[in-house]
């Protein structure tokens, strides 16, 4: 913003501000030039600025996504198939790198044909998978004896254990009532720090596709 900007830190001319992740809301990359003064001393400086979109496309560390059983069926469902497509075509793309589990792979199993041929096509991006272990079961089980869920919604707390303890950058899910939901996410985190782990980000694939594409 012209002089105004005297004073502030930034970056070197030509260089350029690393992403800051977690980065869904504010992160963007800033790009100063300067481009000297002008007849009465102002000192001049061009910016740039880039979009999430183009952070994540060029940055060496894309952001992995946890992808539970609800994102995947609901490129089917009416009320959410826009952007649960839009997510899916976005790992197609490379913008980000979709990770599974193993109870990703056990809960698609038992649904129709066509919503494990959309898992089948997701894996045929670049993809991770990761497992389930002691520590994650365990963890699971910390999220139940708190009372965040209960024993009948395990699979849920598994969803989030194993997500946790392998550092996922954020997990996607249209699970309102049990997972993206707020008190749910403080809850979660709570536990994850007690216990020695990052929090975990939490969102719908609306809120992380891009708008731009």
């Amino acid at each position: 913003r012209g002089a105004e900007g005297v004073g502030h830190d930034f970056p070197a001319a030509g260089r350029t501000r690393p992403c800051h992740k977690p980065p869904l809301s504010l992160s963007l990359t800033v790009k100063c030039d300067c481009l000297g003064f002008n007849g009465s001393g102002t000192l001049f400086f061009f910016f740039e600025y880039v979009t999430i979109k183009e952070c994540a496309m060029n940055d060496e560390k894309k952001l992995k996504i946890y992808v539970d059983t609800s994102v995947i069926g609901g490129c089917l469902d009416d009320e959410f198939k826009n952007w649960s497509n839009k997510l899916l075509y976005e790992f197609k793309i490379g913008l980000y790198i979709p990770v599974i589990s193993q109870i990703t792979e056990a809960e698609i199993s038992k649904a129709p044909k066509e919503v494990q041929d959309i898992l089948v096509e997701l894996t045929g991006y670049q993809y991770e998978i990761i497992l389930e272990t002691e520590e994650s079961v365990e963890l699971a089980l910390r999220y139940i004896q708190e009372g965040i869920l209960s024993k009948n919604f395990e699979d849920d707390a598994r969803h989030i254990a194993v997500a946790t303890i392998n550092n996922v950058d954020l997990l996607v899910s249209w699970n309102f009532k049990h997972i993206v939901h707020f008190d749910k996410i403080r809850r979660f985190n709570s536990v994850n720090l007690r216990e020695g782990y990052k929090p975990i980000e939490i969102y719908t694939p609306m809120e992380v596709v891009s708008y731009e594409l």
